[in-house]
């Protein structure tokens, strides 16, 4: 759960300009998360990166420690060619994702 009036003190954004950059990350997110689900079936390792590493990025930004984290274990282990089971992360993260926008 993301603490909009915090993340508005923190901006110095109103709540309503906090609540637009949530509703983009989130967009953005299922956009990058439908990229890394396709990816994973066809075992393209650079485009699974390259998905964690556009929710690492603007989750960083809102402060969502635990999205960006996992995304960037994602993007990383996909970088080095690890063998681990992405599905299993995908679903993680996606439900991370999911609660922001419940």
């Amino acid at each position: 759960m993301i603490d909009r009036v915090k993340l508005a003190e923190d901006f110095g954004f109103s709540i309503d300009d906090i609540n637009k950059l949530i509703e983009a990350f989130v967009k953005n997110a299922y956009s990058s998360l439908e990229d890394m689900k396709k990816a994973i079936a066809n075992l393209d390792m650079t485009s699974i990166s390259s998905a964690a590493h556009s929710i690492k990025g603007i989750s960083g930004n809102l402060k969502q420690n635990h999205i960006f984290e996992l995304a960037s274990d994602i993007e990383q282990h996909a970088k080095t060619n690890q063998d681990n089971d992405y599905t299993e992360l995908y679903h993680k993260l996606k439900q991370e994702i999911d609660a922001i926008n419940e």
